[in-house]
C-alpha cells in the first residue's frame, strides 16, 4: 500500500502513458480444482471497452471476499455516507489527474445516494449482483481518504473515467467492486 502523495499520482499517470487503460477482470477459469477464480489486472488499449454485463450474475462467488466490508458499509448511516462522499468528491476534484468523465460518474453515484439512499429502486442498486454502488463507494472513500492508498486512487480514477460507457447499476457496481476486490486484504 502506498502513502498518498499528489506528486506520486502525477508521476504514475505520466509514466502510464496515454495509450493504455487499466482494467480489472474477474476470471471464471480455475487453474486448480479447488482454487478460487483469479483477479487479473490487464492493460487494455484505449477504445476497447470491457462490457460489465459479462459479469451479471457471476460475482456471487467473489462477494464473500468482501463480505465483512460490504456488511459494514451497508450499516453506515446515510448522512455519514453523504459527508464521506462530499470529502471524497472534494479530494478527487483537487487532483489534476481527474477527468471530466470521472467527475461526472462520481457525481452521478453521489447524487443518486442523496436522492434515494439504499432503496432497491435507486440507480445505485444492482439487482442482478445484489450490490449497492453507494456501499462500494463508501469502501472506496476509506481506501482513498482514510488509508490514503495512492495505487487505489489511480485505479479508482481510471475506473470512474471508464464508467462513462455505462452508468447503469451494473456498470457502477461492477467497476467499483472489481477495484475493491483487486485491493482487498480481507
Amino acid at each position: 500500500m502506498s502513502n498518498f502523495n499528489k506528486n506520486s499520482i502525477s508521476y504514475k499517470l505520466e509514466n502510464q502513458g496515454q495509450s493504455t487503460q487499466s482494467a480489472v477482470v474477474i476470471s471464471q477459469t480455475q487453474t486448480q480444482p479447488q482454487s478460487k477464480p483469479a483477479v487479473v489486472v490487464k492493460n487494455q488499449p484505449n477504445g476497447i471497452k470491457i462490457n460489465t454485463h459479462y459479469y451479471d450474475g457471476k460475482m456471487e462467488g467473489r462477494k464473500g471476499e468482501l463480505k465483512d466490508s460490504l456488511k459494514r458499509a451497508s450499516e453506515i448511516n446515510p448522512m455519514t455516507k453523504v459527508a464521506a462522499f462530499d470529502d471524497l468528491n472534494t479530494f478527487i476534484n483537487g487532483l489534476s489527474e481527474k477527468t471530466h468523465n470521472a467527475i461526472k460518474c462520481l457525481s452521478a453515484i453521489i447524487e443518486s445516494h442523496k436522492m434515494c439512499e439504499r432503496q432497491k429502486s435507486c440507480p445505485n442498486y444492482d439487482p442482478i449482483n445484489n450490490l449497492f454502488a453507494d456501499d462500494l463507494l463508501y469502501l472506496c472513500y476509506e481506501k482513498i481518504c482514510v488509508e490514503k492508498n495512492t495505487d487505489f486512487t489511480l485505479e479508482f480514477l481510471i475506473q470512474l473515467d471508464g464508467m462513462i460507457t455505462g452508468l447503469c447499476p451494473q456498470g457502477r457496481c461492477t467497476r467499483l467492486f472489481q477495484i475493491l476486490l483487486a485491493f482487498s486484504n480481507e
